[in-house]
């Protein structure tokens, strides 16, 4: 109030009376004593946190002979937990205290003898006037986990508003609050602030601030050894070729490389808190990409030198409520906090040429961050739910092993066939138990590949045994060393060897486009994992995007560092049959192998499938899991199985689904320069399979990928019917499982995976159960 006015009381009830009655004997008791960093101050039981940090602050300014100006901006901790700014010292009295700075906890310097009659033993000032004085900004180092959901509570119109919110909505109605996202935050060009002082009123520059910094922290996420002293961020291969920027330290783009969006948002933070201390900049980590944000600026140095809407990858990457936010700090300690959530994998500086592999080998491990998203199975949880109140028949932990050891006594009265569906209906429980049994499912596939051979399924059996093979490679190096794993193995291996194999150099064939580019890290990563013993290459046939040159960056890079891959640029709006054609013509190797980016492959996939004798091959069953409603399934279009699960009246419908987009297809380039339809727009793969099925000349083989070396990923565009339930803890467990994120978007309506058992389930009878599945084919959803 203004001295000199009447000061208007307005009337109170007796709990007003109470209060103001305790808020004046707080204010007129005797001072208590509080102890920060083992520094005695006598306060005011009515002092403030902040008060008090702030005395402490120009206490350690006089200790080193300075102005009261000069005192560093704190807050206080006590064991190791912000203290809030609004706490009462008197719930402090006797409490141990640490001060904590912009780059992390205070040393108290040995202070000078005093000169201006203060006793640096005791911290107390002489003002009196501080109860004027406005808090001190919300910096990094009074940042945390309940700070920023604060801020979001208190402004829902912000960027950390428009975050929060994400958490709590699903499926379409995220897509506005993502738009309110990208609206809220305004892209900052780190160029243009540089070098400017001035920016957000700081007393050094970026570039300053980037010297004083080690990034030792947000480096050694990925790779061992780097020292600051001596090497570059191009020797740690962090900054490409082709970005036209000298190797100095201070180099505003010195840590801009696609594909490593939280390193470099580390080293930005770490640069920004030193620069800009009162300011809280925060790192917001999701699975692929990260950033930084503060004061509503989206900062990512990458995103003009690769030109893309930092603000906008940022919401497609944190659309689905799965991301963390870390305070940044000068010392860049924040990089443990982001390393935490987000797996990488590291790799060594002592090399001389850096490889795309060893590059792509330490991007995060996409199944890290999206655990918490997993549809998971725990054991005694009963049936799994999912988004659409299709429960998944959970099987019963023994079902497996009955079914095994049923199996095994048909094969030894030599009914192979009998033996055949036994082992299959092992499988299926395996796939649907509540515990992921390693070796039970590779036992299986053996004794599938058994079968096989007395069937005389040459390509079935060498199929199996690959995938056997690849589940018992996921075991543990002590269990793999135990003498009965040992012998499982070596039984399985020799039956392997007496098969007729063909041994083909191949062709990997990536048919893309612009709209696809966020799969193809994935399908990169799929190549380069493979274990051929033949050459390979991967040919990549891709639509013009607009960008000048030759091919994009992207591509530049991956080439300059391996040669065996090869990119071939169209014109914008190429059809698939054209594309098809000029891969046929570009190809080195007479066996063309598909790699679809709406897939992942094992490591020993291209292995299998062109060790097959036939001219043409495609998988008659496979894994799949659909993103949009977080469902797996095994598409089986055997005929036996079809019989076996659903009414007749289906099975010539779901039989379609055979016929699929291409992406397990493997072909001698003969054949297709014969009867590969290049001159249609749509479907051109499809057609091209039935041409060889139709054609007495060419031997089709339809193998079924009963060991998840190959799962089609339904990103919302290629739709399936599954006769049978997979849980995403089986497929997370399989070969495949490291290669491909595994979350939902909890998008019900635009489902591409009918999995017919869940809805069996679900609709109480398989009539129902029919009336859903044609309704759903007549939907935009369905595959036909």
């Amino acid at each position: 109030r203004t001295i000199g006015q009447p000061q208007i009381r307005p009337a109170m009830d007796e709990s007003d009376d109470e209060s103001s009655a305790a808020s004046e004997e707080l204010t007129n008791a005797a001072p208590v004593e509080c102890c920060v960093d083992g520094c005695t101050l006598s306060v005011k039981p009515s002092t403030k946190c902040w008060q008090l940090a702030a005395r402490y602050g120009r206490f350690l300014a006089r200790a080193q002979g300075l102005d009261d100006d000069a005192a560093p901006p704190l807050v206080l901790t006590r064991d190791g937990k912000v203290v809030p700014h609004s706490t009462l010292v008197s719930s402090l009295a006797g409490v141990e205290l640490n001060a904590v700075g912009a780059d992390g906890p205070i040393s108290r310097p040995r202070p000078p003898p005093p000169e201006r009659g203060d006793d640096w033993r005791d911290a107390t000032s002489s003002s009196d006037d501080e109860d004027d004085v406005a808090p001190p900004p919300v910096g990094p180092v009074d940042d945390s986990e309940m700070r920023w959901r604060q801020e979001a509570s208190d402004s829902p119109e912000s960027c950390w508003g428009r975050l929060l919110k994400l958490e709590d909505v699903a499926g379409d109605d995220r897509d506005p609050v993502c738009d309110q996202l990208v609206k809220a935050l305004e892209p900052l060009d780190v160029n243009a602030a540089w070098d400017d002082r001035d920016w957000l009123g700081g007393t050094m520059t970026l570039r300053e601030a980037a010297r004083s910094c080690s990034f030792v922290n947000a480096v050694d996420l990925i790779v061992d050894g780097y020292d600051p002293a001596t090497h570059t961020p191009r020797d740690a291969g962090l900054q490409p070729d082709f970005v036209e920027l000298p190797d100095a330290r201070d180099a505003c783009g010195m840590f801009c490389v696609f594909g490593y969006p939280h390193v470099a948002a580390c080293v930005m933070g770490q640069i920004l808190s030193k620069a800009r201390p009162t300011i809280a900049w925060r790192v917001v980590s999701g699975m692929h990409y990260a950033c930084v944000l503060g004061h509503e600026y989206v900062i990512d140095a990458c995103a003009a030198y690769y030109e893309y809407d930092a603000a906008r990858t940022l919401a497609e990457d944190v659309r689905n409520g799965v991301f963390q936010v870390v305070p940044c700090f000068g010392d860049g300690s924040h990089a443990t906090q982001v390393a935490k959530r987000v797996t990488f994998k590291k790799r060594s500086m002592a090399h001389e040429t850096l490889t795309i592999s060893n590059r792509l080998e330490t991007l995060p491990n996409r199944d890290s961050i999206t655990k918490i998203r997993f549809l998971f199975d725990k054991e005694g949880s009963g049936p799994l739910a999912d988004d659409h109140d299709a429960s998944v028949p959970v099987a019963s932990p023994k079902l497996w092993l009955s079914k095994k050891d049923e199996g095994n006594q048909c094969f030894r009265a030599r009914n192979f066939q009998s033996a055949l569906g036994e082992y299959d209906a092992a499988l299926d429980a395996l796939r649907r138990a509540t515990k992921v049994q390693l070796e039970a499912v590779a036992t299986v596939l053996g004794n599938r590949a058994a079968c096989h051979v007395e069937l005389d399924n040459s390509s079935e059996a060498l199929a199996d045994c690959r995938a056997a093979k690849a589940w018992w490679s996921l075991l543990g190096k002590e269990r793999l060393n135990t003498d009965e794993v040992k012998a499982k193995r070596a039984k399985l291996e020799a039956r392997r060897r007496r098969l007729k194999k063909a041994k083909r150099a191949a062709s990997v064939i990536l048919v893309t486009d612009p709209s696809k580019r966020s799969y193809v890290e994935r399908v990169v990563r799929c190549f380069l994992a493979q274990e051929s013993s033949e050459p390979l290459e991967l040919l990549v046939v891709d639509d013009d995007d607009g960008s000048d040159g030759d091919a994009p960056p992207f591509w530049v890079e991956l080439m300059k560092r391996d040669r065996r891959i090869r990119y071939v640029k169209l014109p914008e709006g190429t059809s698939l049959g054209e594309k098809r054609r000029i891969a046929c013509e570009e190809s080195r190797f007479a066996t063309l192998v598909h790699f679809s980016d709406d897939a992942v492959y094992a490591p020993s996939y291209v292995s299998m499938i062109t060790e097959l004798a036939e001219a043409v091959v495609c998988l008659g069953a496979w894994h799949c899991y659909d993103t949009a409603s977080g469902r797996g399934g095994f598409a089986d279009f055997d005929d036996d199985a079809l019989r076996k699960t659903v009414p007749p009246e289906l099975a010539q419908l779901i039989k379609q689904g055979v016929l699929h987009g291409g992406f397990g297809l493997c072909y001698a380039k003969k054949v297709a320069e014969r009867l590969y339809p290049f001159d249609r727009a749509m479907d051109a793969d499809a057609a091209f399979l039935k041409a060889c099925l139709d054609d007495d000349d060419v031997n089709v083989c339809s193998v079924r990928d009963a060991g998840a070396l190959c799962l089609q990923v339904l990103p919302g565009t290629a739709r399936t019917v599954a006769l049978t339930s997979c849980s995403s803890a089986y497929l997370e467990a399989s070969p495949v499982g490291k290669l491909v994120e595994l979350g939902s978007n909890d998008a019900p309506a635009k489902r591409g995976l009918f999995v017919w058992d869940a809805e069996v389930r679900a609709a109480g009878d398989e009539v129902a159960a029919t009336r859903v599945l044609e309704a759903w084919n007549r939907s935009d959803a369905g595959f036909s």
